[in-house]
């Protein structure tokens, strides 16, 4: 039986975070938190088999993808989490109980299934938190260094239809908001205008008013502009389409958050944790 002790992840396999540097041009930061659908060796698995750990209980189908591919277009900064939602939900607080969910659209893990406090606070300090750092000193490296408030945005993908339903979602991509809602707004717009065929979401489909959005409420909530954006994954299950997609959210950031001029941008950036740090555990910091 694995002790505690050890490091969850052994020798070869790769760290948790995907984290891609871009080419310094434009304060924009992606961020993926369901990329992946990998699960520590020594978790074997959580008890599920490879099929479902290719469903969307384990990720965000495609979403990854989208991510990597915005990141080219606009030469962004994108950090994404390679490790299966089921492993640690990246996107809950560490008191949620969905952290760690023992079921998900009626699939048991059991894996989850009554783990000790200290088993929860390895998978929290090897997985959860490093993404969560590197999103934090990211967003603080490029603040300092374009002297504005960098552009954060998230994307994921939803299955098309309802956990444990029959109903299929109308939407081909939804932009959901909280505080942001004048860039919503906009991209809303954007994407009704470009794709006048496609049914676009408004804060669907999940309204970030009543679901917890944990890294928006991290590296968020004070005021930076910022986006989430929900592609149906059946969308992105073609490379055509991710390019297409791609396109689109690059064309908006680059039409709305322009570049700075040649010569405007500090040398040297500062690095400073700032408010962030009342969230991050002490031993990060």
């Amino acid at each position: 039986m694995q002790s505690f002790m050890e490091p969850l992840l052994s020798k070869g396999e790769p760290p948790p975070v995907f984290d891609i540097r871009g080419n310094g041009q434009r304060p924009v930061l992606l961020a993926c938190e369901h990329a992946g659908n990998r699960v520590p060796e020594k978790l074997d698995g959580l008890g599920l088999s490879p099929a479902d750990l290719e469903r969307h209980i384990a990720f965000d189908p495609g979403a990854g993808s989208l991510t990597l591919r915005v990141a080219e277009e606009l030469g962004a900064d994108a950090v994404l989490a390679r490790y299966s939602r089921l492993a640690v939900e990246c996107n809950r607080a560490p008191d949620d109980p969905h952290l760690l969910r023992e079921q998900s659209d009626g699939t048991v893990i059991p894996g989850n299934r009554d783990l000790a406090l200290p088993a929860r606070r390895q998978r929290e300090r090897e997985l959860f938190w490093p993404f969560h750092v590197t999103v934090a000193r990211k967003l603080m490296e490029l603040d300092a260094r374009f002297g504005v408030p960098t552009l954060f945005v998230c994307l994921h993908s939803f299955s098309p239809r309802l956990e444990g339903g029959d109903t299929r979602r109308p939407w081909q991509m939804g932009v959901c908001w909280k505080n942001d809602e004048k860039n919503a707004r906009k991209l809303i717009e954007f994407l009704q205008r470009k794709k006048p065929d496609w049914t676009i979401g408004d804060n669907a489909p999940y309204s970030l008013k009543e679901v917890q959005a944990f890294t928006l409420n991290l590296h968020a909530d004070a005021g930076r502009p910022h986006l989430v954006v929900e592609i149906r994954n059946d969308m992105l299950a073609d490379e055509k389409n991710v390019q297409e997609i791609a396109g689109l959210l690059a064309e908006f950031i680059k039409e709305n958050f322009p570049a700075p001029a040649p010569g405007a941008v500090p040398q040297r950036p500062e690095y400073r944790l700032g408010e962030i740090s009342r969230s991050l555990p002490r031993w990060w910091l």
